[in-house]
């Protein structure tokens, strides 16, 4: 397995994390799967999480995350492996990846309460 030196963009899991998990060592399958494309998927998943999550994480990363962004980065790639040849279908389809994403994310989503803040976006209110 390649050393990657490049971070994602939240950083919750690396490159390396990714391909233990999934068992393949990237570089080795094709050498156009540089650290910077393995990890810009790492990235599109880390934005799916915050954006189920309605937060982004900082610090410690809880487990919940690291696992739904380690299972949909790994969904990610597998994309892109099945469109070069190198795998004949997806292991879960992305609806799959989404149910079970949920659940371990489920004690980090934040419910953003809108109705308090109606009045500041009332027009009506704003006029006068």
């Amino acid at each position: 397995m390649a050393a990657y030196t490049e971070v994602s963009e939240y950083e919750y899991i690396t490159g390396d994390e990714l391909e233990a998990y999934h068992i393949h060592d990237y570089d080795t399958v094709d050498a156009t799967y540089t650290e910077a494309v393995v990890m810009a998927q790492v990235s599109q998943a880390e934005k799916w999480v915050n954006e189920y999550c309605g937060q982004s994480f900082t610090g410690t990363i809880p487990d919940g995350v690291e696992f739904a962004t380690l299972e949909m980065a790994r969904h990610d790639m597998e994309k892109i492996m099945i469109a070069d040849g190198y795998l004949a279908e997806l292991t879960r389809s992305l609806s799959d990846v989404i149910m079970i994403c949920k659940a371990p994310l489920a004690r980090n989503k934040v419910e953003i309460d809108y109705s308090a803040s109606r009045s500041d976006f009332d027009l009506r209110l704003l006029e006068g």
